[in-house]
């Protein structure tokens, strides 16, 4: 059992935007390529080969033998079906087509070396064209290791498919259930009442260490809080400003204070596990008023 704070906004991968929504779906619905766990390079999940000169024009090639969930097979025109529909809900700037019975070809508006990662996202998964083609979308089917099983208040059943692709999942059945509260949620952790959650927050860490049977993992986040300002209002307007701003943030009491140790101060708008952040990047002094 899967512990949340929040239920999902949406299971419709090409219109939902938050980390509950893209849990769930993860698990139902696969993307065409994903990164591996480092973030160094894609690997192929529903896609096998793609190419690409000019970053502009791309093809990719299928994986063969692959249906969703509800019997429709995975094919050109299914994966087709799916871009159509991301440009129309996401502004996704691209034209797809298909190549072949098993290939497709994506021309982009302007070249884009991102594409990959874009594409890599829960929200970018591929749906069955059947589901689609449902006016009220009543169900997800996707191609990934478990189906969905039932829609509760406050409950998301999902249920192995042991013919899958890639071989059964370990797990025959996976239940995300919400919890009120983050205590709530913390205590049912130390009960057993569920087996894992990412929804703890620091404050909480050092009380559930030494709960006995609870283990506590972390790993390098592929996310980045910042400090949004208004550039177009006076006196943000003014780059001198901003920059005195930045200057008079203690980054690290931040990071020690309110995050627990739990972070380290951004040297840049990328993390350092994504591609193409720069190491060589240089340090915000502070300099407080």
């Amino acid at each position: 059992m899967v512990g949340t704070l929040a239920d999902p906004v949406s299971l419709d991968p090409h219109r939902a935007t938050d980390l509950v929504s893209a849990a769930v779906i993860a698990n139902v619905c696969e993307p065409l390529v994903r990164y591996r766990p480092d973030g160094a390079r894609p690997e192929g999940v529903l896609a096998v080969a793609w190419a690409t000169l000019d970053a502009r024009a791309w093809t990719f090639t299928l994986r063969s033998g692959v249906r969703f969930h509800d019997g429709a097979p995975l094919d050109a025109a299914a994966v087709v079906a799916n871009l159509e529909r991301l440009r129309r809900a996401r502004a996704f700037p691209a034209r797809a087509q298909a190549a072949g019975p098993s290939v497709v070809s994506l021309t982009l508006d302007k070249p884009n070396a991102g594409l990959l990662a874009t594409l890599s996202q829960p929200f970018f998964c591929m749906q069955s064209p059947r589901a689609l083609a449902e006016p009220k979308r009543a169900a997800l089917a996707g191609t990934g290791p478990f189906r969905l099983q039932a829609v509760r208040p406050g409950e998301v059943e999902l249920t192995a498919v042991p013919d899958h692709w890639a071989g059964a999942p370990r797990l025959g059945r996976v239940l995300f259930r919400r919890f009120a509260s983050e205590e709530a949620l913390a205590q049912a952790l130390a009960t057993g009442e569920i087996d894992v959650t990412s929804s703890i927050g620091q404050q909480r860490v050092d009380a559930l260490r030494g709960s006995v049977g609870v283990t506590l993992d972390a790993k390098t986040g592929l996310n980045i809080a910042f400090l949004s300002l208004n550039n177009e209002r006076k006196p943000l307007s003014d780059p001198r400003v901003r920059q005195a701003i930045a200057r008079a943030i203690d980054r690290p009491a931040l990071v020690r204070e309110v995050l627990g140790g739990h972070a380290e101060p951004a040297r840049n708008p990328l993390p350092p596990s994504i591609w193409g952040f720069g190491s060589r990047t240089k340090e915000l002094g502070l300099d407080p008023p």
